[in-house]
Formats: C-alpha cells, structure tokens, sequence
C-alpha cells in the first residue's frame, strides 16, 4: 500500500540496513522541477529520520577544504596566550574560545574543547555593521583569514540553498529561510571546533565525571552544515562537503 505521507521516508523497515541519505547539491540547482521536488522530500526525510544528511556536488573546492585543516590544524599549536589575543570574550561569536569555558544547555560540565568562530564580514557603513561583532583574526598561521572567509562564503552560499529547498517540505515560500539569512535577522557562523585529546587534560579537570569532550549539542540555528577533510576522516554532525564525483 502506498503511503499517504506528502514526503518520503528515510526510516526503512526495522529490521533494514539504514542509511544516512547522500544527496547532491546539483540535483536542487540545476535539476527539473520533479527533481528538485524530489531533493526537498529527500532532504526533509533525512534531516526528520536522522537529523543530518550527507551532500555531494556542492561548489566548495576540496583543496580549500584541505589548506583550511591545515591551517586550523597549526593556530591551535599555537600558545594559549597568543590565541588569546584573540578572545572571544563572554559573546562567543568571534574569535577564540578556550578550553573549559562552554558546555551544553542545562549541563554544569565544560566542553573539554577550543574552538574558532568566524562569521560575516560588512563594510563600516553596513546597516548590521553595528549589529554582530568583527571577526578577530591571529597574526599567524599566514593565510588564515583569506582562507578562512572563502570557506565561510562556501558553506553559507551552500547553507542558504539548502535552506531554500527545505522551505517547500514545510509549506514555506522557498525563500523563507534564506531571506532571514541573508538579511541578518539569524547570523551565520562558521565554527571551527578543536577537542581536546584525552591525554592532555589539565589538571582541573583531571577528575571530570565522564570521559566524552563535548557535550550533546544544543542548535540555535535553523542548520548546522559541518565541514570535513576530502577523506571523510572528521566527525560529521550535519551536512557535511565531500569531494565532487
């Protein structure tokens, strides 16, 4: 018998091999209407079903995918004190934040965790220049801002697509979503996330109940698109790029 759902269902029979949807960014883009309908049922299913899918042929070069490990990799060898230059202070929206200082929603336990936001950058006479902080930047690694604000451009034209093809599953105008975005009513922010190896704790927090660094996490945010390595090697949360096929 035919289901009577509007959309899809990624959860298969109980007793099925289940698996996370991979779904190509190009299908939406450059795909005919039965398509690009077909994207939206598929994403809603995903993100309803497991709470994350897997994209695919979206434009975010995988070099610049790799150059950005490779620099977040070397700011956080760098000295405490010198990333704290950088603080993000109690905000947390730009710049750097140390180990200890977040946790979860209702959890009295630090992430065991540092982590590197960046958001948008507007001109001085931007009517939201006075609305979000500016984004701070290190000395060194030489490269980091020009690289870490192209991938920020990538993931965020990424993100306001899929926003505007998830609208539709929710009976929403297609620009819903991506209009908030863009408009600044809901900030974008790009975060790099370091957690800190379980042979390295410091001493104040030698005695942490539970040996997990990073608490479940609680999203303010419409999405969550996570960046991974070519290889596939990071842990993924919610959408993450991987090499165009």
């Amino acid at each position: 018998m035919a289901s009577s759902s509007p959309h899809p269902t990624a959860n298969p029979a109980p007793h099925a091999h289940r698996q996370v949807p991979e779904l190509s960014l190009r299908q939406f883009q450059a795909g005919s209407p039965a398509e690009r309908t077909a994207f939206t049922g598929a994403l809603f299913a995903g993100l309803k079903d497991y709470g994350f899918v897997i994209l695919k042929d979206h434009a975010i070069d995988p070099a610049l995918l790799t150059r950005a490990y490779d620099l977040v990799a070397k700011l956080f060898a760098l000295p405490v004190e010198e990333k704290l230059r950088c603080d993000s202070g109690d905000g947390g929206q730009r710049g750097y934040t140390a180990f200890g200082r977040e946790h979860a929603k209702d959890s009295d336990q630090p992430d065991l965790k540092e982590f590197w936001h960046v958001g948008r950058e507007f001109a001085d006479d931007h009517p939201l220049a006075t609305v979000y902080p500016p984004n701070l930047w290190p000395e060194r690694p030489a490269g980091f801002r020009e690289t870490l604000l192209a991938l920020f451009g990538g993931l965020e034209a990424a993100g306001h697509t899929m926003l505007e093809a998830l609208a539709p599953a929710l009976d929403l105008p297609p620009t819903f979503f991506s209009q908030m975005a863009a408009t600044g009513i809901r900030s974008c922010v790009s975060s790099t996330i370091h957690p800190l190896p379980m042979t390295r704790r410091p001493e104040r927090f030698a005695r942490r109940p539970t040996k997990i660094s990073i608490s479940s996490p609680c999203w303010f945010r419409p999405m969550a698109l996570d960046w991974s390595s070519s290889t596939g090697t990071a842990p993924g949360w919610r959408w993450k790029p991987t090499r165009k096929t």
